[in-house]
């Protein structure tokens, strides 16, 4: 495995994870503010098209970046166990 290579992994995976924190910070701060009327307006605001949305998009990045992070371990770990340089 090149160098070039897990640049460009690692690049994903921030990405994906960029996207993730953002959207996570998007629901918090708009759909359930940390406040009293945050909690009060949370009742309505949490079945919005956005925030929904941001929701979704928290869901699938974290399932994404966990994926990633996984399949570069598995593979760190077989080419150790078979002794042989990555490709």
């Amino acid at each position: 495995m090149d160098i070039l290579s897990v640049g460009k992994s690692v690049l994903s995976v921030a990405l994906v994870y960029t996207v993730h924190y953002t959207s996570i910070k998007i629901y918090n701060t708009f759909c359930v503010p940390d406040t009293a009327i945050g909690f009060l307006s949370g009742m309505v605001t949490t079945g919005s098209p956005i925030c929904r949305s941001a929701l979704q998009v928290a869901d699938q990045t974290s399932i994404s970046y966990g994926n990633a992070i996984t399949l570069g371990i598995v593979r760190v770990a077989l080419d150790a166990l078979l002794n042989r340089p990555s490709q």
